[in-house]
Parts: C-alpha cells; sequence; structure tokens
C-alpha cells in the first residue's frame, strides 16, 4: 500500500461532527468520540473505498450501519462486565485476605511435613522435582536413578503430605479460612 491509499478516509472525515453527533442519538453519551475514531479503524481496515462511495457520492448509510455496529459492540461488551457495588467492596478485600493468609498457612503446613521426614532421599528428589521443574527423566538422569523410581516416590511423598493436611485443604476449599 501507498501512503495515498487511504486518501479516501479524508472525505468520510469531512463529516465528522455528523458522526459523534449521530453516535450520541444512540444514547453512547461520552463513548461517542472513541466510537467514531473506532468506526474510523474499522473503515480502514475492512472496507473498500468502492463500497462505501457510490457514484462518488459517500453512502451515509454505510458510514451509519458501520457507527451503529460499533456501538452495539460496546454496548456488549459492557454489558459482560460485572458490575460490584463499592459497599461490597471492603468485604471482598477482608476474604481475599483471609485467603491468602490461609493458603500460606497451608503451605507452611507442607513445609513442615516434609521436613519431619526421615528419608532425606524422599526430600531431596521431593524438592528437586517442585523447585527445578525438570521432569521425571530428566531428574533420573542428574540422580542417576530410574525415572520410574522417581515417580514412585515422589507419588509416595505426595500422599504423605494429602494425608497430613487433607482437613486443612477441605476447610480452604470451603472457605473456612478461620478453621485452619
Amino acid at each position: 500500500m501507498t501512503q495515498y491509499s487511504h486518501l479516501w478516509i479524508n472525505e468520510v472525515y469531512k463529516y465528522h461532527n455528523d458522526w459523534i453527533r449521530m453516535v450520541r442519538s444512540f444514547g453512547a453519551g461520552d463513548y461517542s468520540e472513541d466510537i467514531v475514531q473506532e468506526m474510523y479503524i474499522l473503515l480502514i481496515k475492512y472496507v473498500k473505498p468502492e463500497n462505501i462511495f457510490h457514484k462518488g457520492k459517500l453512502s451515509k448509510s454505510y458510514v451509519y450501519r458501520t457507527l451503529f455496529n460499533a456501538w452495539q459492540q460496546l454496548r456488549n461488551k459492557s454489558a459482560k462486565m460485572p458490575k460490584v457495588p463499592l459497599d461490597e467492596l471492603p468485604l471482598q478485600i477482608e476474604q481475599a485476605d483471609d485467603e491468602k493468609e490461609a493458603f500460606d498457612r497451608i503451605c507452611q503446613m507442607v513445609e513442615a511435613e516434609v521436613e519431619t521426614w526421615d528419608d532425606e532421599d524422599d526430600r531431596g528428589y521431593f524438592d528437586a522435582y517442585f523447585t527445578t521443574g525438570l521432569s521425571y527423566r530428566a531428574l533420573g538422569k542428574e540422580c542417576g536413578r530410574s525415572w520410574i523410581s522417581i515417580y514412585y516416590n515422589i507419588k509416595e511423598s505426595k500422599e504423605k503430605i494429602r494425608k497430613a493436611v487433607a482437613e486443612e485443604y477441605e476447610d480452604y476449599l470451603n472457605g473456612d479460612y478461620d478453621r485452619i
């Protein structure tokens, strides 16, 4: 494309104030200018000049339809956004803090459980697997053991942790953060 390929948009721009008034009549209010700018982008991106000009004249009905569709898209997007009353907001923040504290307590319980294991290999493989992010095979190569041995070792370790923090984790999932 050359730098002059979109000169036809200047012809559309001549009616800029009319487009803003048109969008305001839809009820867009403060978003009118944004919708008109979006319409320019849509026209440049998707429309050929032959489709918007008929016998050398701008088809205002085509522009109207583009503006209306852009306004509808904005309305649909804003309708999907959840609206939260401000009086409920502090409660949600408190709940988020409680949830984070409960999660931190569970993480501490997991760490304490891992520290109680007598077998250094269990603790070492478990820590290595979760801190390095290596696969069972890669970890097995580094440690000089088969990947299946590493797999079963970590599987047993996970089961020990499940048993140790099962009740607290269930409370966490149920939202009973004060019981943890």
